[in-house]
């Protein structure tokens, strides 16, 4: 992919929690890297263990051309990714930001051209282009792409407040994935850690808050794919509303939002403090009931489940906008083909065990800072000096990979699998590679 030349797109920060899905969060951070994304990555990191360990060497991995924020929030501290957004918000360098899950792409191309529309509406809150969701017939971070949906996504033009966030409890639109200026997120997530009921704290109180502080505007370019994926920490499909509202953290969290929402009604629409009340009790149990109708249907109604991504394909997106087909085509490769390389390993990397080999410690943390030169010559001592051993190949592998020569490191990947065919990460990053180079021929 060629970097893009829009320098707005450098004024945004994109959030990404993640928790203990290393090869999607790899994938993520390998695709803003090779996009030439000049703003700024903050990853909230709730893993421990060997996905933690992994995230920080893709994190190291990606830094040479890729601007890092990484930050470890543990599930001890923090009651759900809503908190964790709350910390992230708070360490964004940016003026603008936008939520992308980890399994999710914030298409590249799209942030430029959303900045300018912000800048020149003062009186918007967000705004956001066509989404895409794409289903695979894996649910990991590689598959082939089986069906998909075009969302173009919904405005909110009023210039009424009150109406924008009826609005949006009535319809329930997600504006999570959408631009704002950094400082209406703060506002959004302020009293997020305070509501520890999920899908109240996350969602519903950050994205009526949006509602509340302006307009929804839509453009006609591409800034989100999402990957449909039932492997979540939360979901409709594993938690049913009902269940949520009969957990002790539903009565004290609905009374949070209460008065949060019934006090920017009365700021930003000039309501009394009864009408305010009333509005909220009103819409809050329309809401409510909405969504337990709807779940109850899924569940008893009688009728087969289906969904739309699953009856679609691909396609629906070929005869889509010629504005941005060909990029399509590039992001689709990047969920089915694109050589998201296992990072070399050792039991003995920071924080996991003892030290089994310090020079092959050594060797990988001149890698995981981009000092590729040193790492290299540390690397040609080691294959000179000591046995020949499958690690130090695939490590040597991806440090070529890294500085651009494909075809040396594809013979290093070989060397270590010959040397070791029980070694994972050198098996899958020879595929990764050898998959990507036969793309590449063909096209």
């Amino acid at each position: 992919m060629r970097p893009p030349n829009d320098p707005d797109q450098a004024r945004v920060t994109i959030l990404i929690p993640t928790m203990n899905r290393a090869p999607f969060l790899r994938r993520a951070l390998s695709y803003y890297r090779a996009a030439g994304f000049q703003g700024a990555v903050v990853v909230g990191d709730s893993s421990e263990g060997r996905d933690r360990a992994e995230n920080q060497r893709t994190v190291a991995a990606v830094s040479d051309r890729l601007r890092v924020v990484y930050c470890h929030f543990p599930t001890s501290r923090y009651i759900h990714d809503g908190a964790c957004m709350k910390e992230m918000i708070d360490r964004t360098p940016t003026p603008f930001a936008l939520y992308a899950g980890d399994d999710d792409l914030a298409v590249v191309s799209g942030l430029g051209p959303s900045v300018r529309f912000l800048e020149a509406r003062p009186d918007y809150a967000a705004v956001h282009g066509v989404r895409i969701n794409l289903r695979l017939d894996d649910p990991g971070a590689t598959g082939r792409v089986v069906g998909a949906l075009v969302l173009p996504g919904q405005e909110s033009l009023s210039d009424s407040p009150a109406q924008r966030w009826v609005e949006y409890m009535r319809t329930g639109f997600s504006t999570q994935y959408f631009l704002h200026r950094t400082e209406t997120w703060r506002r959004m997530y302020r009293e997020v850690p305070d509501v520890p009921s999920r899908y109240l704290g996350p969602e519903m109180l950050p994205c009526g808050l949006t509602a509340l502080m302006g307009k929804v505007g839509r453009l006609d370019v591409l800034t989100t794919v999402f990957q449909v994926n039932e492997n979540q920490i939360f979901s409709w499909e594993k938690t049913g509303l009902f269940d949520l509202m009969n957990q002790a953290a539903w009565a004290p969290s609905a009374a949070v939002i209460r008065r949060t929402i019934t006090g920017v009604l009365i700021e930003k629409a000039g309501l009394g403090e009864a009408e305010a009340e009333r509005l909220f009790d009103q819409e809050f149990g329309r809401h409510v009931i909405g969504i337990l109708v709807s779940q109850f249907n899924g569940r008893f109604g009688g009728q087969e489940r289906t969904t739309r991504e699953t009856r679609e394909t691909l396609d629906q997106l070929r005869s889509f906008s010629s504005s941005f087909r060909n990029e399509l085509a590039g992001l689709v490769d990047v969920f089915e083909k694109a050589p998201h390389l296992a990072m070399p390993r050792t039991e003995d990397a920071p924080g996991t065990g003892p030290d089994p080999s310090a020079r092959y410690a050594e060797i990988l943390e001149r890698m995981e800072r981009g000092d590729w030169a040193e790492a290299e010559r540390s690397l040609k001592e080691a294959l000179t000096d000591g046995p020949s051993e499958a690690r130090l190949y695939n490590a040597l592998g991806c440090l070529l990979f890294r500085t651009g020569r494909i075809d040396r490191a594809l013979k290093a990947f070989d060397q270590a699998v010959q040397l070791d065919p029980q070694d994972e990460d050198a098996a899958f990053n020879r595929h990764a590679l050898r998959e990507e180079m036969a793309g590449e021929g063909a096209e």
